[in-house]
């Protein structure tokens, strides 16, 4: 996925759990090195409403890479914790900075982690 200065991309939902709680992808940016790309995890409230938290900020190379795990801290709270455990949420990636040239793509949540 292309993600050029000033647009933004949000994923299908997904569920996260407790026993599964990081999340990774792979990156590259052929712009500036300056250019960050802004991760955010979407998910409802115990009341139906939307939410969105900061995740983390990711720096790139032009190389695709898998970026570092990154925990997915929604899942901990109240944030549509469900019975079982687990969460449906959604993560919106945004491009920050000055001429970065992001690229993503298999985003996951982390399945090694609990292992």
């Amino acid at each position: 996925l292309s993600l050029p200065m000033g647009s933004s991309a949000t994923s299908p939902p997904m569920c996260i759990g407790v026993d599964a709680p990081t999340a990774r992808l792979f990156a590259s940016n052929s712009g500036s090195l300056l250019s960050t790309l802004r991760v955010d995890v979407v998910s409802r409230n115990a009341l139906g409403l939307e939410t969105t938290l900061p995740v983390t900020v990711l720096l790139g190379t032009r190389a695709w890479q898998p970026t570092l795990p990154f925990p997915v801290l929604a899942n901990l709270t109240s944030l549509g914790l469900l019975e079982n455990g687990t969460a449906q949420v959604s993560f919106r990636f945004t491009p920050m900075g000055v001429l970065g040239g992001w690229r993503i793509d298999d985003v996951y949540v982390d399945p090694f982690k609990g292992t």
